[in-house]
C-alpha cells in the first residue's frame, strides 16, 4: 500500500486535495521517467495480472490503496489503466470517483472501495465540485515554483452534476422540481416563502416543507427523473460526469439539477463567448453548450446524475473532445 502524508496549506486547501496532487505527480513520474528498484517493486505489487472471468488484456493495469490519513485510517482506492500504445507519450486522465492513460481514484473516503475508520469528514461524490477545483488550483500554484522535472502539465478539469454552492444548489433543486411538475404550486410557495438558502439556519416551517419535498423522491428516482426508482431507493451507479475547464450536466438529474449549475454559473458572472448552442452526436442533438471565458458548460439531453450510464457514447465523445482541446460539434455529422 502506498502512503501519502497530507500537507497543511497556508491557503487552507484540503489535505485531501494536496495529497491527491502528490499522487498525480507520482503517476506522471512513472509514465514519463524510470523508476528506482524499490518504487518499481511497490508498483509491481499493485499490478493486476488478470480478473476472474475476464479475458486477458494487452495493457498494464494497477490497483490498490493510497493512505491519506493514518490517524483516522483513511485510504483511497485507485485503479490505473495504461494506454494500449505508447503510454509514456499519452496524457493522463484522472477520474475522481468512481484513449489515454486512465487513473480512477474513488474519492473522497466513503465513495466506492475507499474507506475511513471513522465517520468524521465523510462526503459523497457530489463534492467533486469543491475538491476537484481545489486540487487543480494546488497543482497550478505549485507549478509556479516547481523544478522542470517536477512540473505537472495540467491541461484542465471536468466536473459534473456536482454540488457547488449551497444557496444556488438548494434553490435550483426546488425550482427544477416545480418546473418539472414534481411538486405542487402550494408546496413550492411554502418552501420559497419560508426558506432562505443563503443562510445556514432555517425555520421550522422551512424544514417541514422540505420534508414534504424530499418525500416525493421516495416514490420516483431523484437521480434520474424519468427512470424507474431503484429497488433500494438509491441510484445504482454513482459516477457523475462537468470542458478545458468544463461542466457537463445530465438534464434529468433532480439531485444536482441543471438549474442549480446554471444559477451558480450566473452568480460567477463569467463573460459568455458563445451562448446557448446545440451540440451533436451524429444526427442527434446531444445537449446544449454555453462557452464562457475559461469554461464550457455542457448539458446531456435525457441523462440523469450518472451521465456515463445513461449516455455512454456521448460521454466518450465529450472526453475525446476534451483531451483534444476541441469544441463539441455544433452541426449534425
Amino acid at each position: 500500500m502506498a502512503s501519502c502524508t497530507p500537507i497543511q496549506s497556508p491557503m487552507a486547501f484540503s489535505p485531501h486535495a494536496l495529497c491527491l496532487s502528490i499522487c498525480i505527480f507520482a503517476t506522471l513520474f512513472h509514465v514519463s521517467r524510470g523508476l528506482d528498484p524499490e518504487t518499481l517493486a511497490l508498483q509491481e505489487a499493485d499490478r493486476v495480472m488478470g480478473l476472474p472471468g475476464q479475458p486477458s488484456v494487452k495493457f498494464r493495469q494497477y490497483a490498490g490503496y493510497v493512505t491519506v490519513n493514518e490517524t483516522y485510517g483513511k485510504a483511497l482506492f485507485y485503479w490505473f489503466f495504461e494506454a494500449t500504445h505508447k503510454p509514456a507519450e499519452k496524457p493522463l486522465l484522472l477520474w475522481l470517483n468512481g484513449a489515454a492513460n486512465l487513473l480512477f481514484v474513488e474519492s473522497p473516503t466513503g465513495v466506492g472501495f475507499s474507506y475511513s475508520n471513522t465517520s468524521l469528514d465523510e462526503h459523497g461524490d457530489n463534492s467533486t465540485g469543491h475538491y476537484v477545483p481545489q486540487l487543480s488550483e494546488v497543482v497550478f500554484d505549485e507549478n509556479k515554483k516547481a523544478a522542470k522535472e517536477n512540473y505537472i502539465n495540467l491541461k484542465g478539469f471536468i466536473i459534473g452534476n456536482a454540488v457547488l454552492d449551497d444557496d444556488t444548489d438548494q434553490r435550483g433543486m426546488i425550482d427544477y422540481a416545480w418546473g418539472h411538475a414534481v411538486i405542487s404550486d402550494k408546496l413550492y410557495l411554502e418552501i420559497t416563502s419560508n426558506c432562505d438558502f443563503s443562510k445556514v439556519d432555517q425555520t421550522v416551517k422551512c424544514f417541514s416543507a422540505l420534508n414534504d419535498y424530499y418525500s416525493v423522491y421516495d416514490i420516483i428516482n431523484m437521480y434520474s427523473l424519468y427512470s424507474p426508482p431503484c429497488p433500494d431507493g438509491i441510484p445504482f451507479f454513482k459516477s457523475s460526469l462537468k470542458l478545458q475547464n468544463g461542466a457537463p450536466i445530465g438534464d434529468t438529474d433532480g439531485r444536482v439539477p441543471v438549474t442549480s449549475t446554471r444559477y451558480t454559473l450566473n452568480k460567477l458572472g463569467l463573460n459568455i463567448t458563445e451562448d446557448w448552442t446545440p451540440w451533436y452526436n451524429h444526427k442527434e442533438v446531444g445537449g446544449w453548450t454555453i462557452i464562457y471565458d475559461g469554461l464550457t458548460f455542457v448539458t446531456f439531453r435525457g441523462a440523469g446524475h450518472q451521465v456515463p450510464t445513461f449516455a455512454p457514447k456521448r460521454s466518450l465523445q465529450l472526453i475525446q473532445h476534451f483531451l483534444a482541446n476541441k469544441k463539441l460539434p455544433s452541426d449534425a455529422f
